[in-house]
């Protein structure tokens, strides 16, 4: 059985075709995994015991996810820009690229209430003061894009 439409070759299924249909959702997944993290974290405690591990469990998946769905992103503003210009214009699809700067924020939530003892403090920090910049920026900049949009449709 084949996976790809019939009678359209664009519509393969190439690393190409893919990546100009990654989608923020992944973000969303981040969200969750984050808030998971920190919701462990607050109901342990304290640095150690099962919940603890959990937390950083968590925590260490939404930060890897994060990362690698913000590289497939950024390679997707190269070969997809004519498909996030599409979703840009929809009054709902917009709304998903907001995830990017909650995942965010709850990342740098994340690695300032959950202890890691395996990186310093110094790093965890300033990881957490990175993904506050990036969800500032890009908090703002679909703050700006969002409302446009919306005064436009």
């Amino acid at each position: 059985m084949s996976i790809k439409p019939k009678n359209n070759p664009e519509n393969e299924l190439t690393a190409q075709y893919i990546l100009r249909w990654f989608s923020p959702r992944w973000f969303i997944f981040v969200m969750g995994t984050g808030a998971l993290a920190n919701i462990y974290q607050l109901i342990s405690g304290k640095p150690e015991g099962f919940l603890h591990n959990m937390a950083v469990f968590f925590l260490i998946l939404a930060v890897a996810v994060f990362f690698t769905a913000l590289v497939f992103f950024i390679i997707r503003l190269k070969v997809g820009m004519d498909c996030i210009l599409k979703e840009w214009r929809h009054a709902s699809l917009i709304q998903f690229y907001s995830a990017i700067s909650i995942a965010a924020a709850v990342c740098a939530t994340g690695l300032f209430n959950v202890p890691l003892s395996f990186i310093p403090k110094a790093l965890a920090h300033n990881l957490a003061v990175t993904f506050w910049w990036i969800s500032l920026t890009v908090g703002v900049f679909f703050i700006f894009v969002t409302s446009h949009r919306s005064a436009a449709g």
